[in-house]
């Protein structure tokens, strides 16, 4: 791009403003026999670019080869933070999948104790003996008098076992010989 620069025609040489002019193709004389005088007239002269100093330049380098390894680090950062979060993924399902089978398991343990303690408690002591009494003078006709405690208490034990809510190594160790006696 071009800027206009004042200056006044004369010999050529060097002139005020620090530039070398050459004659622009009209004779001084012919100039100065028109207006008789010196003439200022605006010319069209390239855009003067300073050298810069090596320290600019220098600095310049430094900024731009700072931005490209920072882009590089972020990329990186990217890539590491993308492997990362994949590794937490995958551990986090392995302990959550761990934490379920363990709190299955404990559930079926609890579910088991909780079991266990309604069968050895005096109440299901009673039960079984009204049964075991009412079950000697059984006869269809009297089917809707026996009572259910007990036999409600092994189809419990049956339909936990069933759904898979009992441990069942457990279930069968405590209730197996009971329930095929029963």
């Amino acid at each position: 791009m071009a800027s206009w620069v004042r200056i006044t025609l004369g010999p050529p040489g060097q002139y005020s403003d620090g530039r070398t002019v050459r004659c622009i193709g009209l004779r001084r004389e012919s100039l100065a026999a028109c207006c008789r005088k010196s003439i200022e007239i605006l010319i069209s002269a390239p855009d003067y670019r300073p050298v810069k100093p090596k320290a600019e330049i220098l600095e310049r380098r430094i900024k731009t080869y700072a931005t490209i390894s920072l882009a590089v680090a972020t990329m990186w950062l990217a890539v590491e933070t993308r492997r990362l979060s994949k590794d937490w993924r995958d551990t986090s399902e392995k302990q959550i999948s761990a934490l379920s089978e363990m709190s299955s398991s404990q559930n079926g343990v609890h579910t088991w104790l909780a079991m266990e303690a309604r069968f050895d408690s005096k109440d299901m002591a009673r039960a079984m003996k009204k049964l075991a009494a009412e079950l000697e003078v059984y006869s269809p006709t009297n089917n809707g008098r026996i009572s259910e405690q007990a036999l409600d208490f092994f189809e419990d034990i049956g339909m936990l076992y069933d759904e898979g809510q009992i441990n069942k190594e457990l279930a069968l160790s405590s209730f197996g010989y009971d329930a095929a006696r029963w």
